[in-house]
């Protein structure tokens, strides 16, 4: 029996083993994990640092968008941008172009025309 409680004892050891190991192995496996994402991450950092960046026709003019002046209208001056689309829209003109049923082209509006294009006035015309 002395031989059989050795033989016991040692395959208990060993699976105790094999349990640390098998543990140790799914740490591993996450630590693989963030590190290949964390990898994949500066890789897309680099690669956009790295794009070459889109040349300006004209590097010493600076421009302002339209959506910067709408901003500075409504912030600055304090111009109230939906009293403005209203004035730009009103009820008659919309209910025109709600009988054309919203159709693209020019619609009369008091001493200008808008200019409806996929439902979106795109520019106002004198």
């Amino acid at each position: 029996m002395n031989k059989l409680s050795e033989l016991e004892s040692q395959l208990e050891s060993l699976n105790v083993k094999i349990q640390e190991s098998q543990n140790q192995l799914e740490v591993t496996k996450l630590e693989f994990s963030t590190r290949t994402r964390q990898a994949a991450e500066l890789k897309k950092r680099i690669k956009k640092i790295k794009e070459p960046k889109i040349k300006r026709k004209n590097p010493e003019a600076i421009f302002v968008s339209d959506h910067a002046l709408v901003r500075y209208m409504e912030r600055v001056l304090g111009a109230d941008i939906e009293e403005l689309k209203a004035k730009i829209l009103p009820g008659e003109t919309l209910k025109l172009m709600k009988e054309l049923s919203f159709n693209d082209g020019r619609y009369p509006c008091g001493d200008f025309y808008l200019v409806l294009k996929d439902g979106v006035v795109v520019t106002i015309i004198d």
